[in-house]
């Protein structure tokens, strides 16, 4: 459905922007993967640390955007049961036995990806409030100034000055 695009959509770009930060305030180098000599081995592995480096590796994105995926898939086509789901733990737990992230990699990914789903869930409900013209809440669940849902006595009128 449209809205679980847009709610998957709004956690992995929460989720990339919050790794990002992590990334570049603590940049934390995972050691070196011994390659094979020969063939397109070196090759390959050489373009990959040339455009994924080492030193990205907390939370693990790989994870956190895999699992946001796969639980949005999960949620908009139901006939398609739990393997979207399934895939993105696949992925998630392959950084570790690739060895491109460590298993604390790992964990902070599935909590960044929990966080971002629930964040994303819940500005999708303010969303959809508002869009059905419902009253815009601030935190704590009180209207917010202008709209009461009060029986308008919080609103200003046209051409009242707000006190």
């Amino acid at each position: 459905s449209g809205a679980e695009r847009d709610r998957t959509l709004r956690g992995v770009v929460w989720a990339t922007a919050a790794a990002t930060s992590v990334f570049l305030a603590f940049p934390i180098a995972h050691p070196p993967t011994p390659v094979p000599d020969g063939g397109g081995a070196r090759l390959l592995h050489g373009f990959l640390t040339t455009v994924d480096t080492s030193t990205n590796t907390f939370p693990s994105l790989h994870a956190a955007l895999a699992l946001l995926v796969g639980w949005g898939l999960a949620q908009a086509r139901p006939s398609w049961g739990r393997w979207p789901v399934v895939w993105a733990w696949a992925v998630a737990v392959s950084t570790v036995l690739t060895k491109r992230h460590f298993a604390a990699d790992l964990a902070g990914g599935v909590a960044l990806a929990a966080v971002c789903r629930a964040w994303s869930a819940r500005a999708g409900e303010d969303d959809g409030a508002q869009a059905q013209g419902a009253p815009a809440h601030e935190e704590g669940g009180r209207p917010s100034p202008g709209n009461s849902d009060e029986g308008g006595r919080g609103q200003r009128r046209a051409g009242q000055r707000q006190p």
